[in-house]
């Protein structure tokens, strides 16, 4: 990736957005407790999606009802 190299005036410009940011107490926050929730749900969200589709799997091979054929192959 090459370096872009900004202008005195896009510098000043940049920095004055960076401390506006980090100014912002809530955003700063906000940014934080977000990365710890996403770092949580993500993996339970995965381990419940992959939990139902065995479930259905095992119901659909139990079964062969074409019904439940098409529930799984939505899922």
């Amino acid at each position: 990736m090459e370096r872009v190299r900004l202008t005195p005036r896009g510098r000043l410009i940049l920095t004055g957005i960076e401390q506006s940011l980090r100014g912002d107490r809530r955003l700063t926050h906000g940014m934080r407790d977000e990365r710890r929730h996403r770092s949580f749900s993500l993996p339970l969200a995965a381990a419940l999606l992959g939990t139902a589709s065995v479930c259905l799997m095992f119901v659909d091979i139990r079964t062969s009802n074409p019904g439940v054929i098409w529930v799984f192959a939505g899922a």
